[in-house]
């Protein structure tokens, strides 16, 4: 599947910093602006396949849980990130087409550039996003599940999400 679940990415010699959490089902990326050290681009993303077997029937059309998580969430990103002091502006451009973890399902995306940021505003942003949306998404579906209290690794919350989808839709859509 060639799902990448780093947390971040530290610059090489002729790279710019990544700060990013991936799954196949979501993925949350800081990538620092050219020649702009405290400016970021962040791309979001929800799988709407994968995350079928826990949305279906369980909303109504056009309301999917997933797409109005991952907008919540971003809402919450917008205000974190202006209460520690940043900028922010409307982004369209290439630079989060290689965000995906999967590039041939359905997705959500996301984008947004921030700037003025404080340097521990990608890890705390990448902490915050992943299991809020999670939390939106079984708030919307009525589930009570039980998430994790603290921020896990993407392979967690991956096996973590595998696991409700084969629970609620019998099948594990990262085909493992």
């Amino acid at each position: 599947m060639g799902r990448r679940s780093l947390l971040n990415r530290p610059a090489g010699p002729d790279s710019l910093p990544v700060f990013e959490y991936k799954t196949s089902f979501m993925y949350f990326v800081f990538k620092q602006a050219d020649d702009a050290p405290a400016s970021f681009i962040y791309c979001s993303g929800v799988n709407l396949e994968r995350l079928l077997s826990i949305t279906k029937g369980r909303h109504r059309l056009g309301q999917n849980p997933a797409v109005k998580g991952l907008q919540s969430v971003n809402l919450g990103v917008r205000s974190l990130a202006l209460e520690r002091g940043a900028a922010l502006k409307p982004f369209k451009g290439k630079d989060c087409v290689s965000a995906k973890p999967i590039a041939d399902e359905l997705w959500y995306s996301e984008t947004l550039f921030i700037e003025n940021a404080v340097s521990s505003l990608p890890m705390e942003l990448t902490a915050y996003a992943p299991v809020h949306l999670l939390k939106l998404i079984f708030q919307a579906c009525m589930l009570e599940e039980n998430l994790p209290d603290s921020p896990c690794t993407p392979d967690e919350l991956e096996n973590f999400i595998a696991g409700l989808c084969a629970k609620y839709g019998g099948q594990d859509p990262t085909g493992s």
